[in-house]
């Protein structure tokens, strides 16, 4: 992709300078100024918009592997050294038994045999150990795209970590710490997201998972049947369309309206009738920041209807203080942002 000058509002950048603000703007250091420049040029076309999609989905794979193929290179020395360690076994250990065994016919056959079934050990042996774990992590304010190994794609929510192995086996199984939602591919081999909270199996489907571990744990399905299990051992089979939620160590389901809670993997936000304390939280990992709702019980009674795409933060902010009694305060030292009750 050839890019030249980017326009934002009054000021021109290039290609370097345009993905040096969006690293600064994931990372959440970029000026206020610059942060509100960067988002109306976001906003002028959707040309602008796939720019800015597309360069933060390659900063986020800078972020995964090293540019300079420093990452890749380790790797590479890493299963040589298992293969020569491997080869190193299996010579001295032919060596000392041919010393110790006659050169007779039976000896001989017996060593070809040994060493045959010792080379096919080996090498199972070194396929488990170069099936690595592979680890996907999202930054704060950020989201990203990926396929498994069995061709599944996933996509992973803001401050998100996927774990898996390079080869899956008899049963294809991820650790998530987050949120991701996925389009499992159709196998024999049952698939299963692991999460602190507990399991969500499957054999080929669409389902949203959501497992920060300061949250709840919260299971939505749009396609196929999953089964949820807890880490109590508490059950619930979910069809199309619904919910299951995990929460003071009670499992719930119920009907949903399944795009309030996959939206996020097509760059927007969807609230209907969302209460500020939840909605805070999703806001604070959306946005890479830390909320604080103060403890007033007049709050939890606040709920928000809306729809947020590119909106910077300081708009959400002032959505939030002119659609109810609502407030906030910052303190720059500790970059906490409070919500309060308006009186």
């Amino acid at each position: 992709m050839k890019l030249s000058l980017y326009k934002v509002t009054n000021i021109e950048m290039d290609y370097s300078q345009l993905k040096n603000h969006i690293k600064l703007f994931l990372k959440g250091r970029l000026s206020k100024k610059d942060e509100i420049k960067l988002l109306n040029w976001i906003k002028k076309s959707p040309d602008n918009r796939k720019h800015f999609l597309d360069i933060q989905h390659s900063l986020c794979a800078e972020m995964i592997y090293r540019p300079d193929g420093s990452t890749e290179k380790s790797r590479h020395k890493l299963l040589k050294q298992i293969e020569y360690e491997a080869t190193k076994k299996i010579f001295t250990s032919v060596f000392k038994r041919y010393l110790l065994l006659t050169a007779s016919l039976a000896a001989a056959f017996f060593i070809g045999f040994f060493i045959a079934k010792f080379l096919d050990t080996s090498e199972t042996k070194l396929q488990e150990q170069t099936s690595t774990l592979q680890k996907i992590c999202t930054p704060p304010g950020a989201r990203t795209q990926f396929q498994l190994p069995d061709n599944s794609t996933v996509w992973l929510n803001s401050g998100s970590k996927l774990e898996f192995p390079s080869h899956f086996g008899e049963v294809r199984n991820v650790l998530l710490n987050g949120e991701a939602f996925f389009e499992v591919t159709e196998d024999e081999a049952s698939f299963i997201v692991s999460s602190v909270f507990g399991n969500v199996e499957v054999k080929g489907t669409s389902f949203n998972v959501r497992a920060y571990h300061d949250d709840l744990f919260e299971t939505t399905l749009v396609e196929g049947k999953v089964e949820v299990t807890t880490e109590k051992g508490d059950k619930v089979i979910l069809l199309p369309g619904y919910q299951s939620v995990y929460k003071d160590n009670q499992l719930t389901d119920f009907k949903v309206d399944t795009e309030l809670f996959t939206s996020w993997t097509s760059g927007k936000l969807i609230f209907n009738k969302e209460y500020l304390p939840r909605m805070a939280k999703r806001l604070e990992q959306w946005y890479n920041v830390k909320i604080e709702v103060d403890n007033d019980k007049r709050l939890e009674t606040i709920f928000y209807t809306a729809t947020i795409e590119m909106e910077s933060f300081s708009e959400v902010l002032n959505l939030l203080k002119v659609t109810a009694p609502v407030s906030y305060s910052w303190n720059a030292k500790s970059r906490i942002i409070k919500l309060y009750y308006e009186k």
